[in-house]
């Protein structure tokens, strides 16, 4: 499938693979591609783990906005190639619906993306250690107890005093069901 969109759609902007059944041989294609152009690539609704993500990583999509694996079977191992992914144009990373855990956000924030804007962990299960690792966990203590008292589902600009040191474009936060956010 891969290999016919090669031919046929060489300037390829946006390109949906949502649940396709990708192996490491498709994403090899897709790196032989050389899609200069693609800004947006969804894989989710499938088994692209760790070995996906691994050959994911070496892609060289230098267009690269936006980044969707959405239940796609991620664990902290494919967080760490996903750190090792140049896509220096990446504003959007959603993981949203993975098995990610503290070690796996711990590798995330190797990642070298100077404009990401958005980080999408919805339905992740991430511990509130993770929060740690990302600067944020002041912000979310307080936020849940803001909306125990007020129910509130966003979180306040004002809440998120810490900057994110890591991505300091970084705008929004999802995590669970909260949108975390801050001035910049």
């Amino acid at each position: 499938m891969i290999q016919s969109l090669v031919t046929t759609c060489p300037h390829l902007c946006n390109l949906s693979l949502t649940g396709c059944k990708i192996d490491t041989a498709a994403l090899a294609c897709l790196n032989q591609a050389r899609f200069s152009r693609l800004d947006n690539l969804s894989i989710s609704i499938t088994l692209l783990g760790w070995s996906g993500v691994w050959s994911l990583s070496s892609c060289d999509l230098p267009a690269l906005q936006r980044l969707t694996l959405n239940n796609a079977n991620l664990s902290a191992l494919a967080a760490m190639h996903l750190a090792q992914g140049c896509w220096p144009k990446l504003m959007h990373l959603d993981l949203s619906d993975n098995q990610l855990n503290v070690e796996a956000v711990a590798y995330l924030v190797r990642g070298e993306w100077p404009l990401l804007q958005e980080l999408s962990l919805l339905w992740t299960c991430v511990p509130e250690a993770a929060f740690a690792v990302l600067g944020v966990a002041d912000a979310c203590k307080q936020f849940e107890n803001m909306t125990s008292r007020n129910k509130l589902h966003y979180m306040p600009v004002s809440l998120l005093r810490t900057s994110f040191l890591v991505w300091p474009r970084l705008k929004a936060l999802t995590v669970r069901n909260a949108l975390l956010s801050r001035e910049l």
